[in-house]
């Protein structure tokens, strides 16, 4: 119909902080999208049984449910809806049990940069068109293994990113500058065939490469 707006995707936004909450809400408004947020687990799915919600955005640390069940209830209910875990830690565990159970991305907090946010979220929408509607989920695959061999500084930051660290902590490790980090990381992700951390993590996981810090 000619005139009429066109439709914004729909996000759910999970954090027990209003502070925070609120402030992501604001953000992701203004990006475009139909923010609707809450402070619970228990909440989320109720929000998610009234609106046809495409991706979920929840904090990993939550009152009752946690992001990892709330990402297995999620797939149960609708396996199209891409899931991307919030967390302050990003233990390897942490790591691994969102990638098992199919989370689209894992981003660490505070988010010093909101438009690495609104990149996942991008990522996620489009997932969401090219993935697979089957009912059940699909597992989790090993990446291929890199056409090019990584180099031993690529291997020292993939080896740090598994532990949890943030491209700032990596960088401060290593004696390099963040955006140098930034840029290895692109080159890194490019060799395994993957998109985001979570992926290389995975991907480091079960090559299990030897660490040379």
């Amino acid at each position: 119909m000619l005139g009429q707006a066109p439709q914004r995707s729909r996000l759910l936004l999970v954090d027990s902080d209003a502070k925070e909450r609120e402030y992501l809400r604001t953000w992701l408004h203004g990006s475009g999208y139909e923010v609707h947020a809450v402070g619970s687990g228990a909440d989320a799915m109720v929000r998610l049984r009234h609106h046809a919600i495409e991706v979920v955005l929840t904090h990993l640390r939550l009152p009752g449910l946690n992001g990892i069940e709330l990402l297995s209830l999620v797939k149960e209910w609708d396996p199209r809806i891409e899931v991307i875990i919030l967390s302050n830690s990003c233990t390897v565990e942490d790591t691994l049990g969102a990638l098992r159970g199919r989370a689209f991305d894992f981003l660490q907090t505070p988010l010093s940069d909101l438009q690495a946010l609104n990149r996942a979220i991008a990522g996620a929408l489009l997932q969401r068109c090219l993935g697979n509607s089957a009912a059940r989920p699909l597992p989790v695959r090993l990446p291929p293994r890199p056409a090019e061999e990584l180099t031993p500084r690529e291997k020292q930051i993939l080896s740090l990113l598994a532990q949890g660290l943030e491209n700032k902590a990596i960088a401060n490790h290593l004696c390099l500058g963040e955006k140098t980090v930034r840029n290895l990381l692109s080159g890194i992700y490019a060799k395994l065939g993957v998109v985001n951390r979570t992926q290389a993590v995975l991907h480091y996981q079960q090559r299990a490469w030897p660490q040379s810090l």
